[in-house]
Formats: C-alpha cells, structure tokens, sequence
C-alpha cells in the first residue's frame, strides 16, 4: 500500500539532509561519541572487556559459553560440528544461533571466554554508532544524534539481547544496513556492494525478526525509510 504523499514529505523536510561536516564548536563530533561510547561500554562491562568475567544470565550461560566452547573444542580436533548431542538432547548446531556467522569463530583461536563476550560488546558499540551516523544522515544535530546513539546501546532491548550473541551482533549490523541500503538506492557504485555485505553479514546471524523488524513491523519506520529512499521532497 502506498504511502500518503503528505506523510512522506513530512518526513523528508526533516530528515532528507545530506550529512553536513560538523560544526567547528560542537563537541558531539563522530570521533567524540565512539571515543565516549567506547568508555561507557569499557565503564559498564569491565571485567568481561578484560576477560576476567563472562556473561552468564538464562540462554548465555546455557546455550551461548557452553556452545562457543563447543564449537572450539570440535575444531581444534578436526571435526565439523553439524549435530551437538549434549544440548537438549541433540541439537543441529550449524543450523541455529548464527553459527555460521563468521566473525563469531574467533573463539576458535582466542582465549575463551573473552574471544565469546568481547566481540558482543564490539557489536554494542557498532550498533551504537551505527544509531549515530543514521541520525545525522537524518539530519540530527550532534547531541541528538548521540542521545539516540546511546539510547540504542543501552537499552533494555539491546541489554537483554546479550543472553544471545547472535541477536546483538544484528542489532548491532542494523543502523548500517539501513544506511547502506538507502546510499546504495541515491548513488550506486560501491554502496550497492556495501549494502549487499551489511545486510549478508546480518542474514548470517540468524536473527532474522531483528532485521526485517523496523522495515515491515513499525509504520513509522517503515515511512521514513521509504521516504529517504525516494528522496521526494
């Protein structure tokens, strides 16, 4: 169903702005706010950042460290873990969880159990970031840009989404598909590969009600996406 012509223009006279460079006196610049995010994450979650702790709480420490060690142990000694037979007895491990996500087998060949929680925390902060770089290519100012960057890091959604570090790692992939997606649709040339491995690498985290959520679930999403990509003004 279309869109009301009115709804999408109201959109695009707030939001259809190309990203302008910051102003010399703002403080809230790209390098600032990943600077302060970094600090926040650092802040927050030290002990697991340093390796010392490990997340634990409901599927994370049933399913998330347990399989992580799992998957390390079968390939340092030569077999493909297709079927876990210690999990509910008996799991296809290789088709579920994001298992074939590949930045997730570091865990392979870095000490555990940091090589499984640090790249969730690197997730949250590209996620976060991602929320930031959109909002200015909606126009946003720096504060606000930061504000909704924050908001998406450290919120209770976000938050609870580490009992499944296949679920933050695509929110985490979620801002930039979208930015990619909507550059790819404007300009073309390298943002259509970009937009094509963003949204691959979300596809591979298995954690497919995230990534079509804002796009096919939330109207008001869905108009300001469909609106950028029109660019009617």
């Amino acid at each position: 169903m279309d869109l009301p012509r009115s709804h999408e223009r109201g959109y695009d006279t707030r939001m259809n702005k190309t990203p302008s460079a910051p102003d010399a006196n703002e403080f809230w610049t790209a390098r600032r706010f990943l600077l302060v995010l970094s600090l926040a994450v650092l802040v927050v979650f030290p002990k697991v950042a340093l390796g010392l702790n490990t997340f634990f709480f409901r599927d994370f420490g049933t399913l998330g460290y347990p399989g992580g060690h799992y998957f390390r142990e079968c390939l340092q000694h030569g077999e493909f873990p297709l079927w876990n037979s210690y999990s509910h007895c008996g799991t296809p491990y290789m088709a579920q969880m994001g298992q074939w996500y590949l930045p997730a087998w570091i865990c392979v060949i870095l000490p555990m159990p940091w090589s499984v929680t640090f790249p969730m925390l690197l997730h949250l902060m590209l996620g976060g970031f991602g929320m930031y770089s959109l909002a200015r290519r909606w126009g946003a100012g720096g504060f606000a840009a930061s504000f909704a960057g924050f908001a998406y890091a450290f919120n209770g959604v976000s938050l609870s989404c580490f009992q499944w570090g296949n679920y933050i790692a695509a929110l985490g992939w979620l801002p930039w598909v979208v930015i990619c997606v909507m550059e790819a649709w404007r300009h073309g040339g390298r943002w259509i590969a970009l937009a094509a491995m963003a949204s691959a690498l979300q596809v591979l985290t298995a954690a497919a009600e995230i990534g079509r959520g804002p796009h096919h679930d939330q109207p008001g999403c869905r108009g300001t996406f469909v609106s950028q990509l029109r660019g009617e003004a």
